[in-house]
């Protein structure tokens, strides 16, 4: 119904108002029983994380239309695995091995892929925590910096990696809080992840690439 007066634009402005509000009341109630539960992560009780993650890599960024997806390379089954230590607080150190395949007709840092082509990264990054210095509830973004090798169709690079991403701690969540102190529940040790990480080639030739990873992580 289209509506043309003063009192309906108002009853409309008042009822998304209305709306808005309680949107803001749940979130900030999520958020205020998430806090109670942010310091008893499992972070302190368990060194080692390991990550299994699906793996997209693009080596035709488009940086005018970063939503542009046409070059992402994927393999139809999770291609990362990743272990990762605590060093101090907030700070971890990470080592990543993923596979990938360049399809044939896809951009290869401004040439065009006239076959398929294979790619191996191994990534050593080290990883600052923002959501455990912040002390963020239920979201623990982070940044990562370090240094990679990529194996690129049978040639040799090495990479700058930087970059950062999200963990989703399990143990954040309010319906866990019975299973916080209960260790065999092991549930509470999950998490998911989400990363956007960019390899800049320090050699000559191609490799440069943007890879995003998402998956679950277990700590141990």
């Amino acid at each position: 119904m289209n509506c043309f007066n003063t009192t309906c634009f108002k009853q409309k402005t008042f009822s998304n108002l209305k709306l808005t509000l309680a949107a803001l009341i749940f979130t900030f109630g999520i958020s205020a029983q998430a806090q109670t539960f942010k310091e008893k992560r499992f972070i302190n009780d368990y060194k080692w994380k390991v990550s299994v993650q699906m793996n997209i890599m693009d080596f035709g960024f488009d940086k005018d239309d970063a939503t542009n997806t046409e070059n992402w390379n994927m393999l139809s089954f999770p291609s990362r695995v990743a272990i990762e230590t605590r060093i101090v607080n907030h700070l971890s150190a990470e080592l990543a091995v993923a596979m990938n395949k360049i399809e044939e007709g896809h951009l290869v840092n401004g040439k065009i892929a006239n076959k398929e082509l294979d790619v191996i990264a191994v990534d050593a990054n080290f990883k600052y925590s923002l959501g455990g210095l912040f002390n963020i509830p239920i979201v623990d973004p982070y940044l990562a910096t370090g240094a990679g090798y990529l194996q690129l169709d049978g040639t040799s690079n090495a990479t700058f990696n930087y970059g950062g991403g999200i963990n989703f701690w399990l143990a954040d969540l309010a319906f866990l809080r019975d299973y916080r102190y209960m260790r065999d529940r092991r549930i509470s040790r999950f998490g998911l992840n989400v990363e956007i990480l960019g390899k800049k080639n320090l050699n000559d030739g191609p490799g440069s690439n943007l890879q995003l990873s998402t998956g679950v992580f277990y700590m141990f």
